[in-house]
């Protein structure tokens, strides 16, 4: 969500970050009830995509820094690595951690303190 709204709002936020996230809901179409409230995929793809933080960076031009990360045995890996590679070809100043760890709360428990490091030099400058 914090990206998802980062990426809409830029005139609004300094900065966000992501743990894990689903950075590209398109990508689990049956997954959290999220057709019942954009519809079926198939039939409502352009919601679908103006709700995923991978599609609303694709449109962007510039960005302001962000972070995010994700465990490398987490389900979510793989849209995370996509999305780590569009900010590199989009030249957007972001930091993306890729370390051990599932979707899980021992996972977290580490990477927010990351999170908050990067918030502190972002605060601090």
């Amino acid at each position: 969500g914090a990206l998802n709204l980062f990426f809409k709002y830029q005139d609004i936020f300094t900065s966000a970050g992501s743990t894990s996230g689903v950075l590209d809901i398109t990508k689990f179409p049956d997954r959290w009830g999220l057709s019942n409230y954009l519809g079926l995929f198939e039939e409502n793809e352009n919601d679908w995509k103006n709700n995923s933080v991978f599609y609303l960076a694709e449109q962007k031009v510039e960005s302001k820094p962000f972070i995010f990360d994700c465990g490398t045995e987490d389900f979510v890996f793989d849209v995370n690595k996509s999305f780590y590679e569009l900010c590199l070809n989009k030249k957007f100043p972001f930091t993306f951690i890729a370390q051990p760890g599932k979707h899980h709360r021992d996972y977290w428990k580490k990477s927010i303190l990351q999170h908050l490091d990067f918030f502190r030099e972002i605060v601090e400058r």
